[in-house]
């Protein structure tokens, strides 16, 4: 029996090991990058085409109050003028790679009006990306407001 805790733990070393060695923080696909920048310019110009094109049909946008919106209504919103961005500004971010799979998540300055009612604030973001068809596509978005 003293034998087994030290094996387990030797196991579960080196599989936290090559999980981790999975991650790529330094390497990142500048393609990724490139949707990502993309995406928060056409937050703020209320680009429907470009949104489209960079979210995943099966989209999940989860706020800060736990509402659930699909991708169909975050675009049907920016059509109808429900949701406007004046500013969407991203610092701090961290982007971690697990092959076809990215994790992103940045410190989010944003202002702007949904459903006439104005927001602003630092939130904390994270996103996740899929590599599809050889394109990056977000189909996950979640954020917290980040408290004074």
């Amino acid at each position: 029996m003293k034998r087994v805790f030290p094996i387990a733990a030797l196991i579960s070393v080196g599989l936290l090991s090559s999980t981790l060695a999975l991650a790529q923080k330094g390497n990142v696909d500048p393609e990724l990058r490139r949707v990502i920048d993309q995406a928060r310019s056409a937050n703020v110009k209320a680009d429907v085409a470009t949104l489209d094109k960079h979210l995943a049909d099966d989209f999940v946008r989860i706020a800060g109050n736990g509402s659930v919106r699909s991708k169909a209504d975050i675009l049907d919103w920016f059509r109808t003028g429900k949701l406007t961005y004046s500013v969407d500004d991203a610092s701090d971010m961290t982007i971690h790679t697990y092959g076809n799979t990215a994790v992103v998540i940045t410190n989010e300055n944003v202002k702007g009006v949904l459903m006439g009612k104005e927001f602003t604030g630092q939130y904390r973001d994270s996103r996740v990306f899929v590599k599809d068809g050889g394109e990056w596509k977000e189909v996950l978005h979640t954020s917290t407001k980040i408290m004074p």
